[in-house]
């Protein structure tokens, strides 16, 4: 009697293996995959009447490289390097100085879509001061986004232009 038991169990154990293994290499489920290149500049103000970077924490000394401080930001998105481009959405993140020798700030942007076929749709990137923007996420058309680019100072003051490659899911 215990054999015949042991028997049905091992059955049992294969049979869910073998569903499975089989649900595990089905990938028709998965959805397709679409590549998009953005180019879009961010806008920063640290001063004045319409400030779009506000630093809310100061670090231990508040002098470079200023470690520890805290900066949020709102910033707008346009397609050109002039703030009177196009805007096509918001830059919303915030900065953290996370080194003690030298001037390195970890950066975190979602990117809000408000104009454009891209609209109602986000994109999350990180980068820091220096060196490649990781996307590590995004919503409505940018679902299961993934990718890489690359940002530079623009040739308009306080602004900066972005070159990323996203790949997501095809909506």
């Amino acid at each position: 009697m215990a054999s015949s038991m042991s028997t049905n169990m091992i059955l049992v154990l294969i049979l869910l293996c073998a569903m499975a293994v089989n649900s595990i290499a089905n990938f028709d489920h998965l959805p397709k995959e679409e590549e998009t290149y953005l180019n879009f500049y961010l806008h920063y103000n640290f001063i004045g009447s319409n400030t779009t970077a506000v630093s809310i924490v100061k670090g231990p000394t508040n002098k470079p490289p200023f470690f520890g401080n805290i900066i949020v930001s709102d910033s707008p998105m346009t397609t050109g390097p002039r703030l009177e481009s196009k805007l096509i959405g918001r830059g919303q993140g915030f900065s953290v100085g996370v080194s003690k020798e030298n001037f390195n700030f970890l950066n975190t942007i979602n990117l809000a879509f408000i104009q454009g076929s891209y609209k109602g749709s986000s994109l999350t990137i990180q980068l820091q001061t220096k060196g490649e923007v990781s996307v590590i996420g995004g919503t409505g058309r940018f679902r299961l986004a993934r990718g890489f680019g690359n940002v530079k100072a623009a040739s308009f003051p306080n602004s900066l232009k972005f070159n990323v490659f996203v790949l997501h899911a095809s909506c």
